[in-house]
């Protein structure tokens, strides 16, 4: 008699992790959702997606497709089926020595060609004469379950010979209470120079602390902040802009000593860096929104100054300029608005700049990588940022993963290959204003969804009945749900990623498409709402973003990385297929009523407009329109945006037929926020920091 054979004379039930499955029982009976639960977990409290996610597990561990499920049918509103034939298993024949004999002849045989059918039962095993499965068959059958779990959890991405993520090892260098910001390694990795608030928390001050001891040094002293620090190529002196009006370049030995003024440097500037030759001194200068500006370089002994770029700031804001190894070429971050930036180089001594980078995202800081041939940027494809390994030849990048995140301001030392990075302690929650019906008036904000750990990039449902937003309260960045007032949240993903990229709902609500940080890429992915089935949506060694849906909810827009940089793609919802988008370059954030597309262009500041298939494109916000905003979220006829000046940051709606913007209600203390407007447009949710801190963290093997 074969196991299969013996197994199906038993009759037995038996149970897999927390599943009791009975033979004969009730054969194809719906089972709904309550009755397992009761039936596994008893009395204890669990949600639904609890449920969801053992069902989730145990289908892919026997490799069932829930679209063509062979052994478990979905029962939508209904419940659970098992539909799967069986055919028995001799307990005898499942020894030590042969358990792993029946596991790989199932896996040879596959499903069998029939037997009776299984249903669910909630009643567990008991004597009345039936034989239980040997201990065997269910470590067997267990194994399973662990295995296919530690796929989902390391299968996806690069990693080291163990499965787990190759992650530099990274080590916290301050835990000083407040923000240590802005760090800057000494050329040899010993020393770090950063500012800090210190105990007083008044004004940022530049300290210098050894990499090896606790102990730091207070290098300056005033009622002005002073930031972004630069050491001399020989270590000596520490280069730093002193906030005042106008902003003051200044130097200040590295051990203590008497600050020296340099000069007066206007206003904007937002990075210094010192050249390999000590000749230059490399900061931004813009004296206002209509006069030109961009990187300069200054001689800190005698004041002379020349122009490297020439911009507008209303067309395009350069800063954050660091000098390769060479000293013969600046990289600089360039940025149309705060929501598009990208890495460019140019000549030190002047000349056309070159687009490296196609990213079109939020940028916090670079440094060039020892030998000169890449950099190390720190970008934000979602709400963390993360650092990245850009060429200094074509522009192509990599995740560079780190062990804390997120990470900020990178600074490589320029004889040794190390670094260090500012990284963030923030609660951030979901704050809720209501608007009226016309957008005329509206409450005070109110707190809506809040833990102590991070909530975040809010998204009401097509319908408005719910809320999609990101979370780590669960330790790692996930994607959850909740109703509309914030109650019963649930988790819908346990990828346990570096870092996920804000979500987007399928146009129907029954989905809902991301991307996520797994290894070394991001790979997008979908999730049904209602099962918690995660699927990715193709196979891929490439960075995969995910942008939007289209409007019937059959395709994907993404932007995808190649050898050649980041261009757009539009994907099927399933992966089956894939269009290049004739737009080169291009964002898709919005697709209309009428198939128009609404999309960035890569090296083409604003927001535009174009019918699919065509190449040519119209712009339909001028980036000078855009000038503070810090977030939007698009509509059928304008745009809703968060915009910062120096009065605070204020909600906006900006009207496509007029092209006129008009402020909706005044907002404090909202940081960098990501914006939601519910669809009747009478609620708008937002993030908001409720405890921001920072660190410097320290790598010492790049």
């Amino acid at each position: 008699m074969t196991p299969e054979e013996a197994f199906a004379e038993s009759k037995a039930p038996f149970r897999l992790a927390e599943w009791t499955v009975e033979p004969d029982a009730r054969a194809g009976r719906v089972v709904s959702r309550e009755e397992l639960r009761n039936a596994v977990w008893g009395e204890t409290v669990v949600c639904d997606q609890n449920l969801t996610r053992a069902i989730w597990e145990l289908r892919n561990s026997l490799g069932d497709d829930p679209e063509s499920p062979r052994i478990i049918e979905t029962i939508r509103k209904g419940g659970y089926r098992l539909i799967a034939p069986v055919t028995p298993v001799e307990p005898s024949g499942l020894g030590p020595t042969g358990a792993g004999s029946a596991a790989a002849a199932s896996a040879d045989s596959g499903p069998p060609p029939g037997g009776p059918a299984v249903g669910v039962s909630p009643v567990a095993a008991r004597g009345g004469g039936r034989r239980r499965p040997s201990r065997a068959q269910l470590t067997v059958a267990l194994v399973v379950v662990i295995v296919a779990i530690a796929a989902l959890r390391f299968g996806v991405g690069s990693s080291d010979r163990n499965g787990e993520p190759a992650f530099l090892a990274a080590a916290p260098l301050t835990t000083a209470p407040g923000r240590e910001r802005y760090p800057a390694i000494s050329p040899d990795g010993t020393r770090v120079a950063f500012s800090w608030k210190g105990e007083t928390g008044e004004s940022y001050d530049i300290w210098v602390k050894q990499v090896n001891a606790e102990s730091r040094l207070r290098l300056t002293e005033g009622k002005y902040d002073e930031v972004f620090p630069a050491w001399s190529p020989d270590g000596s002196t520490v280069a730093f802009l002193r906030a005042s009006a106008p902003q003051t370049l200044c130097t200040v030995p590295a051990i203590g000593g008497p600050v020296r003024e340099i000069a007066p440097v206007g206003r904007g500037v937002r990075g210094i860096d010192w050249s390999p030759d000590g000749r230059w001194i490399a900061y931004t200068s813009y004296e206002g929104m209509d006069s030109p500006g961009g990187i300069r370089l200054i001689s800190p002994e005698t004041g002379e100054t020349r122009v490297v770029t020439s911009t507008s700031p209303r067309s395009a804001y350069d800063f954050w300029p660091r000098f390769s190894p060479s000293g013969d070429v600046v990289a600089f971050l360039r940025s149309g608005n705060r929501v598009q930036m990208d890495v460019y180089v140019a000549p030190a001594d002047g000349g056309e700049s070159r687009r490296l980078t196609h990213m079109l995202c939020s940028m916090a800081g670079m440094d060039w990588a020892l030998g000169g041939d890449r950099l190390v940027l720190s970008a934000s494809e979602g709400q963390d940022h993360l650092l990245w390994l850009v060429s200094s030849r074509d522009g192509a990048s990599e995740l560079l993963p780190v062990s804390i995140a997120p990470a900020l301001y990178p600074s490589v030392a320029s004889e040794k290959s190390c670094l260090v990075y500012e990284t963030s302690s923030v609660d951030r929650d979901i704050w809720r204003l209501e608007l009226g019906g016309d957008g005329d008036g509206h409450a005070e904000p109110a707190r809506h969804v809040g833990s102590t750990r991070v909530d975040c990039c809010p998204e009401f449902s097509p319908d408005g009945s719910r809320i999609l937003f990101l979370s780590t309260r669960s330790g790692h960045k996930e994607v959850w749900i909740c109703e509309r007032d914030g109650s019963r949240p649930q988790r819908l993903t346990t990828l346990e990623s570096l870092s996920v990229r804000p979500p987007r709902w399928s146009p129907d609500g029954e989905r809902i498409a991301f991307s996520a940080f797994l290894g070394d890429r991001a790979q997008a992915f979908t999730v049904e709402v209602e099962s918690g089935i995660v699927r990715a949506l193709r196979s891929s060694s490439r960075q995969e973003l995910v942008d939007s849906w289209s409007r019937d909810g059959a395709w994907l827009y993404l932007h995808c990385s190649d050898d050649t940089g980041w261009r757009g793609e539009k994907v099927r919802a399933d992966g089956a297929e894939t269009l290049p988008l004739a737009i080169d370059g291009a964002r898709v954030v919005f697709e209309t009523d009428r198939g128009e597309l609404l999309h960035y262009r890569s090296g083409a500041p604003g927001i535009w407009r174009s019918v699919p298939g065509d190449s040519t494109s119209h712009r339909l916000v001028d980036p000078e329109d855009m000038s503070g905003w810090i977030d939007v979220t698009f509509v059928r006829d304008g745009v809703f945006f968060i915009r910062r000046s120096e009065e605070g940051e204020d909600l906006g709606f900006h009207d496509y037929a007029s092209g006129e913007a008009e402020t909706l209600a005044r907002l404090e203390g909202f940081g960098n926020a990501y914006l939601a407007v519910s669809p009747d447009r009478r609620t708008v949710l937002f993030d908001r920091p409720e405890r921001d801190e920072s660190d410097l963290v320290f790598v010492s093997d790049l």
